[in-house]
């Protein structure tokens, strides 16, 4: 498999995978964001692990005193850290804690944060769609675990048949991380309408169409009742145990 270039990737495009428009990504992100402050409502510091353009890292804000974000491609923490300076400057008055913002170019193999200090880490999207070998996951997981504060907690999201999933729950399983929860995203039916629209992926009217919240979250319904085979996203919740 040819591997991703992913700094190529946001130099040469606008906004790559569409997430900020496309109503499945951004009730993916709601829903991660909403997670967080129930997992972890008293979190101090909280990270975004390939923050992109920071489409979810945003939604952070409030959850955390601070909101550290990083990514690979020195471009994408760019403006992700320039729409996070716009958000600051307008403070939420919904939330008394409206939280800093910090970003970092690193690897996720090489994260640069010291032992024990990370509330919650969000890798979404991450172990399976940054094309990694089974070594390369394994060694984010030890990382993750590594930078995690003792009851902290981490949330993993990956795109993938159903087929896949109990073999990445195994993997997860297998990482000094404990899993707390398996949770189903029901998304299968609205990236199946995504794909039988993208013949005329830049017509108004089908963006119209994948941006309608309303009409995806009735498509997830749907693909509830079929279980996990109604599901493309899996999410892991996983915690290190306090000492």
């Amino acid at each position: 498999m040819q591997k991703t270039n992913f700094q190529e990737k946001y130099i040469a495009e606008r906004e790559p995978w569409d997430y900020s428009h496309r109503a499945v990504e951004t009730l993916r992100h709601e829903y991660i964001a909403n997670l967080v402050r129930t997992l972890k409502p008293s979190a101090r510091r909280g990270l975004d692990v390939g923050c992109s353009l920071g489409q979810l890292t945003t939604r952070l804000r409030g959850s955390a005193a601070e909101i550290h974000a990083c990514d690979l491609s020195w471009t994408a923490v760019q403006k992700t850290s320039s729409a996070c300076e716009r958000l600051a400057s307008n403070p939420d008055e919904s939330t008394s804690v409206n939280g800093h913002f910090y970003f970092s170019v690193a690897s996720s193999l090489a994260m640069p944060y010291a032992r024990d200090t990370m509330d919650v880490i969000l890798l979404c999207d991450g172990l399976i769609g940054w094309e990694l070998s089974g070594h390369g996951r394994r060694g984010i997981l030890e990382n993750v675990f590594k930078i995690l504060a003792p009851g902290g907690v981490v949330v993993l999201t990956d795109y993938m048949h159903p087929r896949r999933f109990e073999s990445y729950i195994g993997e997860i399983d297998q990482s000094p991380l404990q899993i707390e929860s398996v949770r189903y995203l029901n998304d299968r039916l609205p990236y199946q309408f995504e794909g039988w629209l993208y013949a005329f992926w830049e017509t108004r009217f089908v963006q119209k169409l994948i941006g309608n919240k309303l009409l995806i979250r009735r498509l997830k319904s749907i693909s509830s009742l079929f279980g996990k085979w109604g599901s493309k996203h899996l999410c892991i919740v996983g915690r290190k145990p306090n000492p």
